[in-house]
């Protein structure tokens, strides 16, 4: 008993790991999970698509570039770094193959919680950019 249930957990885990199960799951409970944004929080992008993280970076060099003079304080290094707001969830087994290839979980994570407290000390405004 104790064998098959260990076979059918590694077949689903398998099953949910590689293609078309992976981007099924994805479609359906990470629609809205890869979010990202700059140190100040100006800059906020959640990414439906599963675009490549590499692009995010000429995302938002493109958005502060735009929208500098709306900008309450000069762009800082910080700024210019692109953070993911998502964490390694060990219980997301449908995500594992993705913590090891997908670039995006080599970004700096950092917390919402933390973002949007920077948010209210500096005053900072989300800036739209249609960056895609």
């Amino acid at each position: 008993m104790k064998v098959g249930l260990t076979l059918i957990g590694i077949l689903v885990i398998t099953l949910f790991n590689i293609p078309p199960g992976k981007y099924l799951a994805a479609w359906i409970i990470d629609s809205y999970h890869y979010r990202y944004c700059n140190y100040s929080g100006s800059f906020t992008f959640t990414d439906q698509g599963h675009y490549e993280a590499s692009h995010l970076k000429d995302a938002l060099t493109s958005c502060l570039k735009e929208n500098a003079p709306l900008l309450a304080k000069p762009i800082t290094a910080k700024d210019r770094v692109v953070y993911r707001l998502f964490w390694r969830n060990p219980i997301c087994f449908w995500r594992w193959y993705d913590y090891c290839v997908n670039p995006a979980y080599k970004l700096p994570y950092i917390s919402w919680a933390e973002v949007e407290a920077r948010r209210k000390q500096l005053g900072t405004r989300n800036l739209y950019c249609q960056s895609f």
